[in-house]
């Protein structure tokens, strides 16, 4: 029997560097920012020095909002679709501690 691979997914709260996500094949799931009446994917629709730089200048403080499981499901089910692979998604809980949920 072939080992099957391990696709890792984790949210954009793990701020890793596109470049080195890419390099692993780690799917980054983003957290929608809340930023002066607009929602915005995290890395997708605004980088962390566009975040920084805009922020001084906010009419209200940004909130966030983790993805919804519906989000994660989507990202699991395409991936067990197009790869032959298990998935392990990394996160950390509000304490700091890394956890990882295996499918």
């Amino acid at each position: 029997m072939a080992a099957r691979s391990v696709a890792i997914v984790t949210d954009s709260t793990a701020d890793l560097p596109p470049a080195l996500a890419s390099s692993r094949s780690i799917t980054v799931v983003p957290l929608t920012l809340n930023f002066d009446g607009r929602s915005l994917l995290d890395g997708v629709d605004i980088t962390p020095s566009e975040f920084y730089r805009k922020l001084p200048s906010a009419a209200t403080h940004p909130t966030t909002s983790q993805p919804s499981p519906g989000r994660f499901a989507e990202t699991y089910n395409e991936l067990l679709a197009n790869h032959d692979a298990n998935v392990a998604r990394a996160r950390r809980a509000w304490r700091r501690v890394a956890r990882c949920e295996w499918r």
